[in-house]
């Protein structure tokens, strides 16, 4: 349904998003 693919596009954008910060805080 919509909800649980919103979600998971929420929770890959949240992935993308924490892997940018790891990069950028080194």
């Amino acid at each position: 349904d919509v909800a649980r693919r919103t979600y998971d596009a929420y929770a890959e954008i949240a992935l993308l998003e924490g892997l940018a910060e790891k990069e950028t805080s080194r």
